[in-house]
């Protein structure tokens, strides 16, 4: 593993393990239905609230970043066919895979109607929603690339176009840095409205600018490194992220479905306004943390940790699977109380998830899906 990715080796298992927690207390912060025998917990409902603001955003910068090195580094330059193609059996047919079985036990079909249930199933059930919504990502990312980036032959000379980089000799990149940075905006504006559309595509509009950050974070790589990875900017950052995620939450607005569409949508809008800066903040606090602790402190990752790169896909289609088992299909929470079950719930999905992706990847299918 070259160095520039051991921060995204790092990163990618350290966030898949915040999303275990963050699900393990979540029915403290209202997000799951309460499970028989529940007794709200506050402070437990901080913990899902504080892991919320920058999980998703964190998984999805990652894939950006890695997305950015696989162009502007390696020169993957395949066509927006081809990456629709890859990603579809990567992310959209997995999502439909464990969809059907996610519906078949946790949902009662009689609800819906054939039409709404298929629908449902494409769009990712459940944490299985995440997906196809990076699948669009994928696909809106090429489109991006295509128009802010452009390649020419290696032979011309290079300081004059203004190079980004070459690969083996190939081809040049240059790079069309106005559009890089109106799309970066675009995308920050869309972010904050409400774009209710199925099959991922609603969800996409609101996280796609961290893939995008992720992907021009890796552009600029070394100029950070450079400039800002250094103990006091390392502190300034996580204490910016904990002051905004402190003040947040006396500015957030509870939303009411008997308000009117306009309300609603002002309200919606405004939240998003607050929570955004929470969120590039903590993506930002922990991409940092972690390049000072490796470029710096010149600390390298375990071999376990790369390891866990391999089944971290798995981890994540399984462990709500597990979580809403013990949850809703067992007598865990009443045997254990409300005060242990998230961290005992947090142990044995651990301990599962990591068991079920191993077995799976021993079989074939498993292999396809989940590989």
């Amino acid at each position: 593993m070259g160095k520039y990715l051991l921060d995204a080796v790092v990163i990618r298992p350290l966030i898949i393990g915040i999303v275990v927690i963050y699900h393990a207390f979540i029915i403290y912060n209202g997000g799951w239905e309460e499970p028989v025998g529940f007794q709200s917990i506050k402070w437990y409902g901080w913990i899902a609230k504080f892991f919320d603001t920058f999980q998703m955003p964190a998984i999805i910068f990652v894939s950006g970043y890695i997305y950015g090195y696989q162009q502007l580094t390696l020169g993957r330059f395949d066509s927006l066919k081809d990456i629709m193609i890859k990603k579809f059996k990567r992310l959209v047919l997995p999502s439909v895979f464990f969809s059907l079985i996610y519906f078949f036990m946790f949902y009662r079909w009689e609800d819906y109607t054939f039409l709404s249930s298929v629908l449902k199933i494409l769009s990712g059930v459940g944490h299985l929603w995440f997906l196809p919504m990076l699948f669009w990502c994928f696909v809106v990312g090429k489109i991006l690339v295509n128009m802010c980036f452009k390649r020419l032959p290696s032979q011309l000379n290079q300081n004059e176009l203004g190079t980004l980089n070459s690969k083996c000799g190939l081809e040049v990149v240059i790079s069309k840095d106005v559009y890089v940075w109106m799309s970066f905006l675009f995308l920050l504006m869309i972010s904050l409205f409400p774009c209710p559309l199925p099959l991922g595509l609603g969800s996409a509009t609101r996280y796609m600018v961290f893939f995008w950050g992720g992907f021009l974070v890796w552009k600029y790589r070394d100029w950070i490194i450079e400039k800002t990875c250094d103990l006091k900017y390392v502190v300034l950052i996580v204490s910016c992220f904990l002051f905004l995620f402190l003040l947040s939450n006396y500015f957030f607005i509870s939303v009411s479905e008997d308000q009117n569409l306009i309300g609603r949508l002002i309200k919606y809008v405004v939240n998003r306004i607050v929570i955004l800066p929470v969120s590039i903040s903590g993506v930002c606090a922990i991409y940092l943390l972690t390049n000072y602790v490796i470029d710096k402190c010149r600390v390298r990752p375990a071999s376990w940790v790369v390891n866990a790169g391999a089944i971290c896909f798995g981890v994540y289609i399984y462990q709500q699977f597990v979580l809403e088992v013990l949850y809703y299909k067992t007598s865990l929470p009443q045997l254990v109380g409300p005060y242990w079950l998230p961290w005992i719930a947090c142990v044995v999905t651990f301990v599962l998830s990591i068991m079920f992706s191993q077995l799976t990847l021993k079989t074939r299918l498993g292999r396809y899906l989940i590989g």
